[in-house]
């Protein structure tokens, strides 16, 4: 399992189907990371563009946007610090690497060691 300082990492979660964010904010959350949930595109962004983020984990597809345009707008929103971003892609998806506008992709359902390799490789140069 992927180590790294947790309590300085802000996560953001946001997927439409609100046990992913319950479980994976929980996951995260007793792991010591500052994790916000939002199964809203516009709050997600609303938050990010207040509060910032270290890493935000999305699902690839949220209500009416897509994943590329969730990642602008708060790249947007926050261009002097602006956070990675891993796409969670639905299992059934081809793998086709990163998915475009994200600095990496895990796969839904996702592992926790999984979640944690990308954050723990995102984290320092966003942090």
């Amino acid at each position: 399992m992927a180590t790294m300082e947790a309590a300085a990492t802000r996560v953001v979660v946001l997927d439409d189907e609100e046990r992913t964010v319950q479980v994976l904010a929980s996951w995260l959350g007793n792991l010591g990371f500052v994790v916000h949930g939002f199964t809203s595109v516009e709050n997600a962004i609303e938050f990010v563009s207040r509060e910032g983020a270290d890493v935000v984990l999305t699902a690839s597809h949220v209500a009416n946007m897509g994943g590329a345009q969730i990642a602008a707008s708060m790249r947007d929103a926050r261009r002097a610090s602006p956070p990675a971003f891993v796409a969670m892609t639905p299992q059934g998806e081809s793998a086709r690497g990163v998915e475009p506008g994200f600095d990496g992709t895990v796969r839904k359902p996702c592992a926790l060691d999984t979640l944690l390799t990308e954050i723990s490789r995102l984290a320092p140069a966003h942090g």
